[in-house]
């Protein structure tokens, strides 16, 4: 893998584990840029773990399966298509999660009649999702580089 690689995959756990996942809106613009309001912790992997936004849990998956390649030192052909993979992944989980859950709830019919009537909520992306998304777009794109 190479040093460029690492570096978008560490952005990207800095993304998922350490910035805010959502838009702050109670909240000034120093602690937006923190994402640590008086509520808590406020980053993807957090909120998915407690319980209290699941939806973000696999958000971790695909950078997962980016780290593999890392850990055990799998051949440079291998770890880019795993790359692309992952990248192609990470992307797809961000933009369904992003378009299906909206303000007041689920943003198409057939997931309320799927999931419940009225469903979770999310604000806007924060910080932390657009690094991710960010570090998802150049994993694949060192992946097929």
């Amino acid at each position: 893998m190479t040093r460029g690689a690492r570096i978008w995959l560490l952005l990207g756990w800095v993304g998922a584990a350490i910035l805010p996942w959502h838009l702050v809106v109670e909240a000034g613009w120093f602690d937006w840029l923190l994402g640590y309001p008086a509520s808590g912790p406020r980053t993807a992997l957090v909120l998915g773990i407690t319980g209290h936004e699941w939806w973000l849990l696999p958000v971790a998956l695909p950078l997962l399966l980016a780290t593999w390649p890392l850990i055990r030192g799998t051949a440079r052909e291998q770890a880019s298509k795993t790359l692309v993979a992952a990248g192609l992944a990470g992307l797809a989980i961000v933009i369904v999660q992003g378009f299906a859950i909206g303000l007041s709830g689920w943003s198409y019919a057939f997931l309320g009649t799927m999931f419940g009537a009225g469903g979770p909520s999310q604000t806007g992306m924060g910080v932390g999702a657009g690094l991710t998304s960010m570090s998802f777009l150049l994993l694949m794109s060192q992946g097929l580089a």
